[in-house]
């Protein structure tokens, strides 16, 4: 076929060897584009990232080709750990969600904004006058976390999936909001659910500790959520 992958791997070994990290993911993506379900070529990226979310993304590629890869889970679930979760919510969070949770969500954005998270809720912070696709794709790519209202509703929504593709890409993280019971094991979520099915303020003030680092103490008198 004209390569050996063997050689491209240990060419790849010697750059990271020698600390020539972004001569390694140069070599990588050559790689990649010409076998893209070759799993050592994923894993060998995620070893040289040049970020958090390029590694993320590299090992999402693994798992997705290799679901039982027990190295490549392990090292996916260290990348979710509180401080990047923390990190990414800095950037902004992105609200996914289905049209019949819309209520939901848009007291769940009022909320986090009122402890200092910075939200992006399509049906409220859409700039007037701008094209709806264009604004979702810009917030989309700011924002580096997505929170998934999720039902049954949204476990169905083509919108949805193409939303958590493109975060999954991205190698953003993507926490699920657990509206009410729903099947999401095709959804691919490696993140647990934040409970808000049986208490909203429970919910709520889990998804606070998760996206902010805690002040001494968290009161709300915020409504109960439709």
């Amino acid at each position: 076929m004209g390569y050996d992958l063997n050689q491209l791997f240990n060419a790849v070994g010697r750059y990271a060897r020698a600390g020539q990290y972004h001569h390694a993911r140069q070599m990588l993506w050559q790689v990649i584009a010409i076998a893209p379900h070759e799993e050592q070529a994923w894993l060998m990226l995620a070893s040289v990232a040049q970020t958090i979310e390029e590694r993320r993304a590299a090992l999402s590629r693994v798992l997705a080709l290799n679901p039982t890869h027990t190295r490549a889970r392990q090292s996916y679930l260290r990348s979710l750990d509180l401080q990047y979760v923390r990190q990414a919510a800095q950037s902004g969070v992105f609200v996914s969600y289905a049209h019949p949770d819309e209520l939901f969500a848009a007291q769940l954005a009022e909320d986090l904004r009122f402890f200092g998270v910075p939200v992006w809720l399509d049906i409220t912070d859409m700039p007037d006058g701008s094209d709806w696709f264009e604004a979702i794709e810009a917030a989309m790519q700011r924002c580096g976390l997505l929170l998934l209202v999720a039902s049954p509703a949204a476990a169905r929504a083509d919108n949805i999936r193409s939303e958590l593709k493109r975060f999954t890409d991205a190698g953003k993280i993507i926490i699920p909001v657990q509206r009410q019971q729903a099947d999401l094991s095709a959804l691919n979520l490696w993140y647990p659910p934040v409970d808000f099915g049986e208490d909203y303020s429970s919910g709520l003030q889990d998804l606070i500790h998760l996206l902010t680092v805690p002040e001494p103490a968290l009161t709300s008198s915020r409504k109960q959520a439709p």
